[in-house]
């Protein structure tokens, strides 16, 4: 999802279906239809919605099939995911509490306080420099970048 704009444009749709609720793969080729408008032939456009189906279902947004749909659930989130979200959007510039709310860390489709609660986990198992006090968060990602690597924003 990091490297595939496409892909991260195709979660918003994802993630505004409620957990629990049906999503097919015509909600996929519906999607792809608006989003890529007049840019693919019949048949690429249903080869999208068939690889952007079977791709949110291998990154655990939609569980087991029932019928032609299959319903939308939460991916399985861990530590190391928490942590790289964190790291891609500090790398566009978020600091603080709004980076919980970037694009990356907001496709964990997890609450703030899990969120927290996974970050501080990683700063204790030493990923990554974690302080939080007072609703005020600073986040650290020593050994992350080269010397002659940067962030894309300050």
């Amino acid at each position: 999802m990091a490297r595939e704009p496409v892909l991260r444009d195709c979660l918003r749709m994802v993630r505004s279906v409620p957990v629990g609720e049906s999503l097919g793969r015509p909600q996929f080729e519906a999607w792809i239809r608006s989003h890529a408008a007049g840019q693919f032939s019949e048949s690429m456009y249903i080869s999208f919605s068939h690889n952007l189906y079977a791709t949110f279902y291998q990154f655990g947004y939609l569980g087991e099939s029932a019928g032609k749909a299959r319903s939308r659930i939460r991916p399985k989130i861990g530590i190391s995911s928490a942590t790289y979200a964190a790291f891609l959007d500090w790398l566009q510039g978020l600091n603080g509490l709004s980076l919980l709310h970037g694009i990356y860390s907001q496709a964990l489709d997890i609450g703030v306080d899990d969120h927290l609660a996974l970050l501080k986990a990683a700063g204790k198992q030493g990923l990554l420099k974690v302080a939080y006090s007072g609703g005020v968060l600073e986040l650290g990602f020593p050994g992350f970048l080269k010397t002659d690597e940067k962030r894309l924003a300050p």
